[in-house]
This record gives structure tokens, sequence and C-alpha cells, in this order.
């Protein structure tokens, strides 16, 4: 792939994201025209440069490369999963597989015909597949509250009204 593609997906992403270039430039630690030069194509960005660019529009590398990933949606998830620790990420993996054995087995179970009972060993592997994503889930909700509880006590704490924040004077 040329650098002028890169170039312009790098002004594409950020066009998108509604990020100037300064804004930008902030997190690259460069100015506008710094930005403005990688946009235009006149200098090369570097693959650290583009890492970090991924990370502040949420893009996957792969978008720079107009490698089709089938969705925007798809595209921000990968961004938004590369930039989890690695527990985070490995934690979110397994949610989505067990939501994905969940609905698959529920599709089989729609397509089964009433008179005809459903296999065993699926039923089986579903009520397996359905407990453990209860029990992920209970465990996100509780880190999910936390976080929640966290960031309430640091706003408390800085002196923010959080009933003006929610319109609610």
């Amino acid at each position: 792939m040329k650098s002028q593609e890169i170039a312009e997906q790098v002004r594409k992403a950020r066009l998108e994201r509604g990020f100037t270039q300064k804004q930008l430039g902030r997190y690259l630690n460069k100015t506008a025209s710094n930005i403005s030069d990688i946009e235009r194509g006149r200098v090369q960005v570097t693959a650290a440069d583009l890492y970090t660019i991924a990370q502040a529009l949420s893009k996957p590398i792969e978008y720079f490369y107009n490698e089709d990933l089938g969705d925007d949606a798809i595209g921000e998830f990968i961004a938004a999963l590369r930039n989890q620790t690695p527990a985070a990420q490995k934690q979110a993996l397994d949610m989505n597989r067990l939501w994905l054995s969940m609905v698959t087995m529920n599709l089989d179970a729609q397509a089964t015909p009433r008179n005809e009972q459903l296999d065993p060993a699926q039923m089986q592997t579903f009520l397996a597949d359905f407990f453990q994503f209860l029990i992920q889930y209970d465990q996100m909700q509780k880190q999910f509250n936390q976080a929640r509880d966290e960031i309430l006590k640091l706003m408390s704490d800085n002196g923010i009204d959080i009933a003006s924040l929610l319109g609610n004077k």
C-alpha cells in the first residue's frame, strides 16, 4: 500500500472522529502542521505514530491499510479490544464466545420442528454455556458497579456536582 493511501485514511479517520489536526497532534506530541504533512503524504507516518493514531481515533491498524473488516462497528470493537489489558481482552472474548454459542443454540432450537426433540448433547452444551455466561455477567456487573462507584467518588472529591451534570438540579 502506498503511503499516500495511508495518509488519506488518517485524514478520513480524524474527520470521522471529529478531531482537529491540533487535537490529533496532541496525542502524537506533534504540531497541527506535522499532522497536515502526514495527511497530505508529505512525510511518511511511522509505525509507532500509526499505532498511536489508531488508538486516538479508535480504529484498528488494519483500517489504515484499507483492509475490509466488514463493518465500522467491527473495527471499533477490535480497536477497543486491543486497548484493553490482556485479562480484559480475555474476559470480553470469552463473553462474546458464550453469547454467540447461546445465540446459535437458540437459532437451532427455533429451527427444530415442535414434534422433534432437541439433541440432548446440544442442550447440555447450551446449559453449560448459559450458566458460564451468567457467572461472567455477574462478575462484569460487579466490576461495572465498582468502576461506577470509583468514578462517582472521584467526581465528588473534585467538587463536581453529579446531579447538575445529569440535569437533575
